[in-house]
């Protein structure tokens, strides 16, 4: 069985991941260990560097996918390669970063890799209003104890459009089961959440 993990920025998809990788005695597979050398570059002029940041997450993802499925082991993963298209590529198109003919390149690229790719068994939404988040993505800077430079800095904005399109994205995603779990509602930390979570994916 292989369960996917999505949601936006700070939603906690690494530390389920890692939970749901030791329940099931499955392989954890996280985003590449490799920061995006686009990733720093993007947040200061997202017009001039949406394209490349965008190929080179796709690329990552498309190997990974590729990876899981040479493999008889059973797998979590943190975010989807439908992701990439469905929620942060065309988020940045719809608001201006990527032009039409640098949408249209990115979709055919995207569509090139989809029949080589399996879909997970289940898929976890990971939901949570962006005053979460920021709050989340704050900690989580200082815990890893980081500079300012080296911190993420992702505008407020820009987690409020990424929140609407996973929402969109999520309803109408159909590839496999979908649950949804609310972070303000369930603290996937505490056992009897946790418990209920795994209860769902075991039903499917």
């Amino acid at each position: 069985m292989n369960i996917a993990v999505a949601g936006n920025i700070g939603a906690g998809k690494s530390t389920l991941v890692s939970k749901l990788a030791k329940y099931y005695h499955s392989v954890p597979v996280y985003e590449a260990v490799d920061p995006n050398p686009y990733l720093e570059d993007f947040y200061q002029d997202m017009h001039q560097w949406a394209l490349p940041l965008q190929i080179r997450f796709l690329t990552l993802r498309f190997q990974q996918a590729l990876m899981v499925q040479s493999t008889a082991a059973s797998h979590v993963i943190d975010r989807t390669i439908y992701e990439d298209a469905g929620v942060f590529a065309k988020n940045l198109y719809q608001n201006g970063f990527l032009n039409e003919r640098d949408y249209q390149t990115y979709l055919l690229l995207y569509r090139a890799m989809l029949p080589m790719i399996q879909p997970p068994d289940v898929l976890i939404y990971l939901q949570g209003a962006v005053s979460t988040l920021t709050k989340r993505i704050d900690r989580r800077n200082l815990e890893k104890e980081v500079s300012q430079s080296n911190a993420e800095v992702i505008p407020i904005g820009y987690l409020n459009e990424l929140n609407m399109q996973y929402d969109k994205w999520v309803r109408q995603f159909d590839l496999c089961p979908v649950l949804t779990v609310t972070i303000e509602n369930e603290d996937l930390n505490k056992d009897e959440h946790f418990s209920s979570l795994t209860e769902m994916i075991d039903s499917i």
